[in-house]
């Protein structure tokens, strides 16, 4: 489990997600961090950080209400197999996501489950 100043680092998950294969995020007061449960693992896990401005346009791209690559952090690309590639502008650290994944993400997103306002209201 990662630790940040003041305990352990809470990550969330989509409700429609499976137990082991999902998009997972954590927000910190200045960044929001995401992972790929595929990749726990992984001594050393890659993580996609993000400010908080850019979480809520990747909220938005995913709501529909804004288009993909607008949040200018993480670059979006679709893969052959109907997946995604996620991609850190700023360190390229890379995250695979299957189909199925991206749903559930997707599903999360529109019902507010990874929405920075459940973590600081």
């Amino acid at each position: 489990m990662l630790h940040e100043q003041g305990g352990p680092v809470r990550w969330f998950k989509a409700a429609r997600s499976g137990y082991t294969n999902c998009v997972e995020v954590a927000h910190l007061a200045a960044e929001t961090r995401v992972r790929d449960t595929k990749q726990h693992d992984l001594i050393e896990q890659p993580l996609l950080l993000c400010s908080p401005e850019a979480w809520s346009c990747l909220e938005a791209e995913f709501r529909g209400e804004s288009p993909f690559g607008s949040n200018g952090e993480i670059a979006i690309t679709a893969t052959n197999d109907g997946g995604q590639l996620w991609r850190s502008t700023a360190s390229g650290v890379e995250l695979r996501f299957t189909a199925d994944e991206i749903d559930a993400f997707r599903g999360g997103v529109v019902d507010g489950e990874f929405s920075r306002s459940l973590v600081f209201a």
